[in-house]
């Protein structure tokens, strides 16, 4: 008898165990979510910002974003290269000539 109550309360102690482990993890999870989706909306305003700069100038370059958006080297690169690969803007020349203009169906928009 005495076996079967400490099995029970054994298997009630991990139920409640995982129960709470799984609240904690999800609570975790949602703040993760919030971070990603603040940094998405940043990065978003930031390709806008970019594309703004097309206003101004005909031709943009990596220093141009970096000090309208007063960011990293690495992080310039990143944003050029992700409006690249959405068809908004086309790389031109080489080496330190490198420079970004807006594609043809963006400036139909």
């Amino acid at each position: 008898m005495f076996k079967i109550i400490l099995i029970i309360l054994l298997a009630i102690l991990i139920i409640a165990l995982t129960f709470y482990y799984l609240k904690i993890y999800n609570k975790e999870n949602k703040g993760h979510s919030r971070v990603r989706m603040k940094m998405q909306e940043k990065k978003e305003m930031n390709k806008d910002k970019i594309m703004r700069l097309f206003k101004k100038k005909e031709r943009v370059q990596g220093q141009d974003v970096q000090s309208a958006l007063l960011i990293e080297e690495l992080e310039t690169w990143e944003y050029l290269k992700e409006l690249e690969k959405d068809g908004k803007i086309k790389k031109m020349g080489e080496g330190k000539n490198i420079y970004y203009v807006k594609t043809k169906e963006e400036n139909k928009k």
